[in-house]
């Protein structure tokens, strides 16, 4: 009895150590909550940079969305990250494969006690057709609005950005939401949890690049003559 009491004692004091440390947040060991002063930030800027040069190379430059309409007023809060999971599992059965790489955001926009569950996906610009014909066929009985930015990303930066404030973050930190579903997610590439090391490696090697780039951007327009020094 000694001897199991002991181990109960010591088990549960690794346990206690091990949860007191994983909230004791360091550069070494991060905690990767989303309500974190020093992991929010580094994630943002991981999906903002890295994601930017992800669409570049991927060539995703097309904003479009799909929002549930339940109802003239929307959906009642208690059911809207059911009707968001409904969604993306519907969607993503009907596109699996069928419009390339892409980048995709679940969210729920609360207005009074109704909401709006609603995807915002990254894509081609070749795959807009596409991407309205599938789901135009797949909610073809439902209340649905499927819409595409008629303009292409110009600011690939700033759109991660506003999703990751507007959407992402509002999302991952709402408590109706269903735990274990992904909220930010797409093709492979790139990470949509807490970036590894080996990810924000790039993540500082991007980041180097554009500092450098614009050095010399700044250096080829102080050497640039005025037209009045002409």
């Amino acid at each position: 009895m000694r001897a199991l009491f002991r181990k109960q004692v010591t088990t549960r004091f690794c346990i206690h150590t091990a949860a007191k440390r994983y909230l004791q947040c360091s550069s070494q060991r991060p905690c990767r909550r989303h309500n974190c002063d020093q992991c929010q930030p580094k994630r943002r800027r991981y999906i903002t940079v890295v994601g930017a040069h992800f669409t570049e190379l991927k060539k995703i430059n097309t904003h479009c969305g799909i929002t549930a309409i339940v109802g003239p007023q929307g959906v009642d809060d208690r059911d809207a990250w059911m009707v968001v999971n409904q969604l993306a599992e519907t969607v993503s059965r009907a596109l699996r494969g069928r419009i390339g790489p892409f980048i995709r955001v679940s969210a729920v926009s609360y207005k009074s006690r109704f909401s709006f569950p609603h995807l915002h996906f990254i894509i081609q610009q070749s795959a807009k057709e596409k991407f309205l014909r599938l789901l135009r066929r797949k909610f073809a009985n439902s209340r649905v609005r499927i819409w595409v930015d008629p303009n292409l990303i110009s600011d690939a930066e700033g759109l991660l950005g506003y999703l990751f404030d507007q959407n992402y973050l509002p999302a991952v930190n709402d408590p109706g939401r269903i735990k274990g579903r992904r909220v930010w997610s797409g093709s492979r590439g790139l990470s949509y949890g807490f970036p590894n090391k080996q990810e924000l490696k790039k993540l500082y090697a991007l980041e180097q690049r554009d500092i450098s780039l614009s050095s010399c951007d700044f250096k080829k327009s102080t050497l640039e003559p005025i037209e009045g020094d002409l």
